[in-house]
């Protein structure tokens, strides 16, 4: 129950994250829509970490990871209305945190998908590698284009 409860969530917070980057191109990232993708990869993060694990798993530091950078993009939204330099780092931290959140999606659709586990059981082999590099080179995109206009918007 609480396996299904985070994957629905972290579906959820992904759909957010990505109308959020839309708007993020846009220079636009309204309210509403920037709390949705918040609250939702902090709930991700949240109750991933309760799920049970007899180990410290890279899932764990990919937690604490998402927690850092979420912290970070709250302050700069709510209490610096992303005024100076806190733009940037809102807009880094927050698409830090969607990929984080799109990393761990890909890792869990080659393990769980026949076509994708076929292609890279391990997760060593090429088509792992090459999946991962395309969704950081996107994030890399979707940074840039987003951080490249200097006005036009702010925590509205």
């Amino acid at each position: 129950m609480l396996l299904t409860l985070h994957v629905l969530i972290s579906l959820l917070a992904l759909l957010a994250g990505a109308c959020f980057s839309l708007a993020l191109l846009k220079h636009k990232p309204g309210a509403l829509l920037h709390s949705l993708f918040w609250w939702l990869t902090l709930l991700t993060s949240l109750s991933g970490v309760i799920l049970p694990a007899e180990q410290f798993l890279p899932s764990h530091l990919f937690v604490i990871l998402s927690l850092l950078v979420l912290a970070v993009s709250g302050y700069a939204w709510w209490k610096t209305a992303l005024s100076g330099g806190w733009r940037i780092g809102f807009i880094v931290c927050s698409l830090f945190a969607f990929y984080l959140n799109a990393f761990v999606a890909v890792v869990q659709a080659f393990m769980k998908l026949p076509p994708l586990q076929q292609l890279a059981p391990t997760q060593s082999e090429p088509p792992f590698a090459v999946a991962q590099g395309v969704l950081f080179v996107i994030f890399l995109l979707l940074g840039y284009l987003s951080c490249s206009q200097r006005n036009g918007w702010g925590s509205q």
